[in-house]
């Protein structure tokens, strides 16, 4: 009788070991969810916040372009209401040479804002280039 109760408890034991590696392995398994789903939710914050700031962004600068349209066309009925119509045509005659005036200031400073950036990726290259130089040279 008692080495059948020996016999059971052996049996339990081994059952026992059993199911402390199948805790255990359930255990590892939480863990590995809980820092899949942590990722997963840092993520989508992420993607929120950038998300919801873009938007504010374009709201804001939509709503910047409807108040420069609705002064714009608050200052036309005015000069409409006040003015003849060689007047019109002459202030609308300086209104197109300061935009052209303005284009052309403009595209002359992409322009020169390209060429600067350029310059700086070239010098910056040749700046690394240097720095590999002195180095192998201060190893010699």
């Amino acid at each position: 009788e008692i080495s059948k109760k020996d016999d059971e408890l052996g049996a339990m034991h081994t059952e026992l070991k059993r199911y402390k590696e199948d805790l255990n392995m359930l255990r590892v398994q939480q863990v590995l969810l809980y820092k899949e789903h942590a990722a997963k939710t840092k993520t989508l914050e992420t993607e929120s916040t950038k998300l919801l700031k873009q938007w504010t962004e374009e709201k804001y600068r939509a709503d910047v372009e409807s108040t420069k349209a609705s002064s714009a066309l608050q200052r036309l009925r005015t000069l409409g209401e006040n003015s003849s119509a060689d007047e019109l045509k002459k202030r609308l005659i300086e209104a197109e040479r300061g935009i052209i005036l303005l284009q052309a200031d403009q595209d002359m400073s992409e322009r020169i804002v390209k060429t600067k950036r350029t310059e700086e990726s070239e010098m910056r290259a040749r700046y690394d280039e240097l720095v590999v130089e002195m180095a192998r040279q201060e190893k010699r």
